[in-house]
């Protein structure tokens, strides 16, 4: 099947991301089976032979899903904007998508936010650890500032490790390798150094020093919170949690979190994490206010 999808890929002009993946290999066969299966007049062969193409391509010509990144998210199938012009979603030339490792679904409750870091070396990087461990986040904020989307944001991916935080929010994932010995490696491939961060206390404990973000995802992640709270009419830009102090990070009982939603640290929800220290959410939402959504659309 492999060597025929490339074969297709070549003659008719399709690339594995219009079906969600980066890559000929199982995955692209799966994923072009789920697609298969939603049209009753197409064979479920994993192939994308002539038939499979056309309806695949009139479903991209009908959601202006084009092949550059541009200013707009998933959700629910449909693209809506968000105030930064470097995204990238699924099925798009160039992006980074996931298959497997998630629930699919129409329409579900979104409250809160729960903002991780990859603990690798590019968003690439984070999307086959992902795939690896069949699990999933929505967004991850590349060093660069670009912001690829793996899944619809409608879907409930599985980020937290618990299943009713799953079910109401939003993963975010900013790319950052965590460990100072890192910042060698990303100047040798281009990245600029990381500031190195330190101070921190995670329910008690206080890491040593550890690689930070820049500026330009910070930026990202804010324009990310306003578009998500433009469109999700359950989501409240609060730092649910926040103590005052944004070197000091608490875990919060798992009640109050799903019941009054906001925008969190993983830590927040997990006792044993600790990401995304280095990020002020409470700055962060802040900031997310006072973006107009809408402005350029």
């Amino acid at each position: 099947m492999s060597s025929y999808n490339r074969r297709s890929s070549s003659k008719l002009g399709w690339t594995p991301q219009w079906f969600g993946v980066p890559e000929f290999g199982e995955d692209l066969q799966d994923s072009i089976k789920d697609f298969q299966g939603k049209y009753p007049d197409l064979k479920i062969d994993g192939m994308c032979g002539p038939v499979t193409f056309r309806r695949v391509k009139l479903e991209r010509d009908s959601e202006d899903i084009g092949p550059a990144s541009g200013d707009k998210i998933l959700l629910g199938g449909k693209l809506l904007p968000i105030p930064w012009d470097n995204v990238v979603v699924p099925r798009e030339d160039g992006a980074l998508t996931l298959s497997k490792g998630f629930r699919k679904r129409k329409d579900r409750y979104i409250n809160m936010v729960i903002t991780h870091w990859d603990v690798c070396t590019s968003a690439k990087k984070c999307r086959n650890v992902l795939a690896a461990k069949g699990i999933s986040t929505h967004f991850c904020i590349d060093w660069d500032g670009t912001i690829y989307q793996f899944i619809d944001a409608m879907h409930e991916g599985w980020h937290s490790g618990v299943g009713k935080i799953n079910r109401q929010s939003i993963g975010i994932d900013l790319n950052n390798p965590v460990y100072t010995k890192y910042n060698k490696v990303l100047v040798k491939r281009g990245q600029p150094e990381r500031p190195v961060i330190s101070g921190y206390s995670i329910n008690g404990w206080k890491p040593k020093e550890f690689l930070g973000f820049h500026q330009v995802q910070i930026d990202a992640y804010i324009a990310l919170l306003a578009g998500l709270n433009e469109h999700l009419p359950d989501l409240n830009l609060v730092p649910t949690g926040d103590l005052g102090n944004p070197k000091v990070i608490k875990t919060i009982p798992l009640v109050k979190a799903a019941s009054e939603g906001g925008v969190m640290h993983h830590a927040h929800v997990k006792k044993r994490k600790w990401d995304t220290a280095g990020v002020d959410i409470a700055a962060c939402c802040e900031a997310a206010k006072g973006l107009d959504v809408l402005c350029c659309t």
